[in-house]
């Protein structure tokens, strides 16, 4: 298979899909918040401002730039709908050969590598922590159209949730090539001082990773975009029928908030220091 060249390196977030429940309401929701606009990419990869029951998805832009999609949630557990979720994409090369390492590093194959039209490949993986995260090998399509993530609403970050920390380092450094950097959040009367793991790709930051605050709960990556305010975005969220999860805190590149839009999706957004 020929391979398209692309804007983003290996191991470079690149991507992000909302899976929701509610279609409309998200649209309503994220417009507010990142000032996001829509359009619908159908089966054949063309895009159109009508939106209809035909199309597969809507593609999320500001300023004409596409940032994300959104989609409607497709499955159930149980006979129970399922969570919306917001899913983060990885830029790979060579999909097959990542996969490989995935599998000798201890990781699991959810869901195998798919042909999307001609847009790229695309495989579902969990980290040996259950973490899930998406791979993409780009064709025509290569993520979004920022990525110098600077911009309002672009994709900034991804944030990883891991319950054991030294596993997950060893992990992506063998799959994606990442270092990683250690940094201790500033003290809180109220909970213990936190290290904060920041990954790096080359010599820029990608993601970042905690342990969960209670041991109990699962691994999970967090998909983060930029805003001005985080403290005024987390505001306007929650006049938006969105939630904070996490109040906002201080990063070594950042000022981040952990949020959740009106059906219960988890996001972030982070204002660059």
């Amino acid at each position: 298979m020929t391979m398209t060249a692309t804007r983003y390196l290996h191991g470079t977030p690149n991507w992000a899909t909302l899976k929701t429940n509610d279609i409309s309401g998200s649209k309503s929701f994220y417009q507010t918040l990142f000032e996001w606009d829509f359009t619908a990419r159908n089966k054949s990869n063309s895009t159109t401002s009508t939106i209809s029951d035909g199309f597969e998805k809507l593609v999320a832009k500001r300023k004409g730039n596409q940032i994300a999609s959104v989609a409607k949630q497709n499955k159930s557990l149980f006979g129970l709908t399922v969570p919306s979720t917001w899913d983060a994409f990885v830029t790979v090369t060579d999909l097959d050969k990542t996969l490989k390492l995935v599998d000798s590093a201890g990781g699991t194959l959810l869901e195998p590598a798919a042909t999307v039209g001609t847009l790229g490949r695309a495989a579902t993986i969990a980290d040996p922590n259950n973490a899930v995260l998406r791979l993409w090998e780009a064709q025509d399509h290569d993520g979004s159209d920022i990525d110098g993530k600077l911009d309002v609403g672009s994709l900034a970050w991804l944030e990883l949730e891991a319950s054991d920390l030294d596993i997950a380092k060893k992990f992506y450094a063998e799959i994606f090539g990442w270092d990683s950097y250690e940094y201790w959040l500033p003290s809180d009367p109220y909970e213990p001082q936190c290290c904060y793991t920041v990954f790096t790709n080359g010599v820029t930051d990608v993601a970042g990773a905690v342990t969960p605050a209670i041991n109990s709960l699962p691994s999970s990556w967090c998909v983060s975009f930029t805003v001005v305010d985080a403290d005024v975005t987390a505001a306007l969220a929650v006049r938006n029928g969105g939630y904070v999860i996490t109040a906002p805190y201080d990063l070594p590149i950042g000022r981040q908030a952990v949020l959740a839009d009106p059906d219960g999706a988890v996001f972030s957004v982070l204002a660059k220091g």
